[in-house]
């Protein structure tokens, strides 16, 4: 059983160069752990689209959300 439950959320948005979300990505494990050759082509690729697309600047929002509480 828990007591005095603490919630809260915040949203955060925050806008990236093409070239600062693409870094941001590069440092995903999800990214790290592919070939580099493959990962060249993939950020090309996604950079192309991106500018078609968006423009320059990629706004990207957060939100983060937390519980507290004490527990009984």
């Amino acid at each position: 059983m828990f007591n005095s439950l603490v919630s809260e959320h915040l949203r955060c948005e925050v806008t990236y160069s093409i070239d600062d979300y693409l870094m941001l990505l590069s440092t995903l494990s999800f990214y790290r752990i592919q070939e580099p050759e493959k990962m060249d082509f993939v950020f090309q690729s996604l950079r192309s689209v991106l500018e078609s697309n968006w423009g320059s600047d990629i706004h990207v929002s957060y939100l983060s959300a937390f519980n507290i509480a004490e527990k009984v």
